[in-house]
């Protein structure tokens, strides 16, 4: 079986409530992100682009960043 995600599947990534209520977990933001937009970034770093994750990390608003994603690759909270 290939190890290639199929064009349908999506990528897991926390919602960035879930991310906050975790950020002091010890090691957490070492392998996870200081900030949701560093989180995404890291999820997501075999899909985006340089240009595509400096895009994310200069935005202010969650929201915006995951519906950003959005356009570019499937994902899932669940």
């Amino acid at each position: 079986m290939s190890e290639e995600l199929s064009t349908n599947a999506s990528t897991y990534i926390m919602r960035p409530d879930q991310f906050k209520e975790v950020l002091n977990i010890l090691n957490f933001t070492r392998f996870n992100g200081k900030n949701y937009f560093e989180h995404i970034c890291i999820i997501f770093k075999d899909i985006l682009t340089d240009t595509q994750k400096k895009t994310i990390r200069e935005m202010t608003d969650e929201t915006k960043a995951l519906e950003y994603i959005g356009s570019i690759t499937k994902y899932t909270h669940s």
